[in-house]
């Protein structure tokens, strides 16, 4: 402060007349307000407004403890050997051992223009030549047949169902006991098989020892080298072709 100012007079207060200065108008203090706080109001000092302040009772806060520290985690432990890894290329599969691929056949060599083709080998006549060992017939007659096939034996033989294509050999029988188609004999290992074809008076084998064997029809008798045929009265022998 200065001199001056301690030489001003003091400044007198104005009064205002009565009824200028309406009174403040006490905030009414609402039910929803006591009934959602539930406490006491606050007291206003005389002349300040209400706001309806409602009065909150201290919460005394519980105190955070942080907890112990405990032991860090150990650190893990490093492999003894490291595993390697291989860069693969994506897709590829193992591919199995390819096998040895056989040699190729010689090729063929074309003949030459002009040159003759070699002549087919003619296949041996299997049914004309007579089998090793083949046996033959002797006829009362004299007559000497080899057996290279089947035939047929009687005093006038004709095919038979079964026996087409077999040799028909006339037997001359003055005494008429020999069938017509009377039996049927064909080669078998060095040996023959003798069929009785239901002849009348039948069919025999007689071995050099005397034994007399009947053929059955339906049944045939093998008969070697050395036996006789007997055919009714007719007595045909077998003998070893030459």
């Amino acid at each position: 402060m200065t001199d001056h100012d301690d030489a001003r007079p003091p400044r007198p207060l104005i009064t205002p007349p009565p009824g200028l200065v309406p009174d403040a108008a006490p905030t009414p203090r609402g039910p929803a307000v006591e009934r959602a706080a539930g406490g006491p109001l606050i007291d206003l000092p005389p002349g300040l407004a209400d706001s309806g302040t409602v009065r909150v009772p201290a919460v005394r806060r519980a105190s955070v403890v942080a907890p112990p520290a405990g032991p860090a985690p150990a650190a893990p432990a490093a492999p003894a050997t490291a595993p390697r890894f291989f860069p693969a290329v994506p897709g590829m599969l193992p591919v199995p051992p390819t096998p040895p691929t056989p040699p190729a056949p010689p090729a063929l060599r074309p003949a030459p223009e002009g040159a003759a083709s070699p002549e087919p080998t003619p296949e041996p006549d299997v049914a004309a030549s007579p089998e090793p060992g083949a046996l033959a017939i002797q006829l009362p007659d004299g007559r000497r047949l080899a057996v290279t096939g089947r035939m047929l034996l009687g005093r006038d033989p004709a095919e038979l169902d079964g026996w087409r294509g077999a040799e028909l050999v006339r037997l001359a029988d003055p005494d008429r006991s020999v069938s017509k188609t009377h039996a049927a004999i064909e080669p078998d290992q060095g040996a023959l098989l003798v069929h009785d074809l239901a002849s009348t008076n039948g069919t025999e084998r007689a071995t050099p020892h005397g034994h007399v064997l009947p053929v059955a029809p339906g049944h045939p008798l093998r008969v070697e080298a050395g036996d006789a045929l007997r055919l009714g009265s007719f007595v045909i022998l077998l003998l070893e072709e030459l």
